[in-house]
């Protein structure tokens, strides 16, 4: 999708600005390898919920998952806004 594509590059100069020196291909790997990570566990906890709350909740993995996407975009933001503020 465009969101992944424009995402990865992203995140990827961001852990490379931000690594220590001497870490940067940490840095660099780690994103991707938490991404990874994402792949396995979304749908576990997603088909766990579904299965024990598909019937009385229709809908409650779609809000799940809209829910983790609102938690880590407000992260972002605020990470990056507190950034913006050391920067001053």
């Amino acid at each position: 999708s465009v969101g992944a594509s424009a995402q990865g590059p992203a995140l990827t100069a961001l852990a490379q600005e931000k690594a220590p020196i001497g870490s940067e291909a940490t840095a660099l790997g780690l994103p991707r390898a938490v991404g990874d990570g994402t792949y396995i566990v979304a749908p576990l906890i997603l088909g766990y919920f579904s299965d024990t709350m598909g019937e009385s909740v229709p809908g409650i993995s779609c809000a799940i998952a809209g829910g983790a996407i609102c938690l880590g975009s407000i992260a972002l933001f605020l990470f990056a806004a507190e950034e913006d503020i050391e920067n001053s």
